[in-house]
């Protein structure tokens, strides 16, 4: 992790090899802020993502994502900036929520697919789903 007011650099360890599954708050800290995306009931129960679910992940830099406890949801986790906390709901059935801050996430260790362990900014992919 990076001292305050900087940047996180390098690999993130996974989550399973140097700690437990736990909540991560997530926390401004100076010019950065780590954010959390929860794409909720995305995964179907073949493994396939929900069409809504997979624009979104191939739209993100890749960036850290792991499943949800429930088996069936994706946490997206990177650096960023949102002003507030977002719950979008669309017709498609997307249920997506964002949080930049005060907000607590589980984390659990199961990364998704191929997803880096490092992470990226997501500044932008509010906007590009909108």
């Amino acid at each position: 992790m990076a001292p305050l007011g900087g940047a996180p650099s390098g690999p993130l360890r996974p989550p399973g090899k140097c700690c437990r599954p736990g909540f991560v708050r997530v926390w401004g800290f100076g010019a950065w802020v780590w954010v959390g995306w929860y794409l909720d009931h995305c995964i179907r129960p073949d493994g396939t993502l929900e069409p809504w679910a997979e624009e979104i992940v191939n739209t993100a830099p890749a960036t850290y994502t792991e499943v949800s406890p429930s088996g069936t949801g994706l946490h997206l986790w990177g650096t960023g900036t949102l002003e507030r906390g977002w719950r979008i709901r669309r017709d498609d059935h997307a249920n997506i929520e964002a949080y930049g801050d005060g907000r607590y996430i589980t984390v659990t260790g199961n990364r998704y697919a191929n997803a880096p362990n490092k992470l990226a900014d997501l500044s932008g992919l509010l906007d590009a789903i909108l």
